[in-house]
């Protein structure tokens, strides 16, 4: 995954600058992978089970997606996307951009969203 930590801000950011493609979160989010949903749980510090309520998901469909074992449905994925794109975070990749991978494109939501972390899983 292509995430540069900046270990004196708390950050973890993209190694290639944001595109612009719209400003729907399913547009700027399409790009979701399970491997990078995980890196999208890291940087913010989430719990799985943090992000299945808040996606209004069953944790085991995360888990399962997250692990490979799953396909959920669109919508449950349409779900996922959305969330993380309320809490300022985006998917990108190919054709748009060179790597796969996920980066912080709203400060303000991604902050907001870091001091709402409660911690479980």
């Amino acid at each position: 995954m292509l995430i540069k930590f900046d270990h004196v801000n708390g950050l973890a950011l993209a190694l290639t600058p944001r595109t612009t493609h719209g400003n729907s979160s399913i547009m700027r989010n399409r790009h979701m992978t399970p491997e990078l949903c995980r890196g999208a749980r890291a940087i913010l510090g989430w719990k799985q089970q943090e992000v299945a309520d808040l996606a209004q998901i069953n944790r085991a469909t995360l888990a399962g997606y997250e692990d490979g074992t799953k396909r959920p449905q669109n919508a449950t994925l349409n779900m996922l996307r959305m969330t993380f794109d309320k809490l300022g975070l985006e998917f990108f990749g190919p054709p748009e951009e060179l790597y796969w991978g996920v980066r912080i494109y709203d400060l303000t939501k991604f902050n907001a969203a870091k001091k709402q972390s409660y911690g479980g899983e």
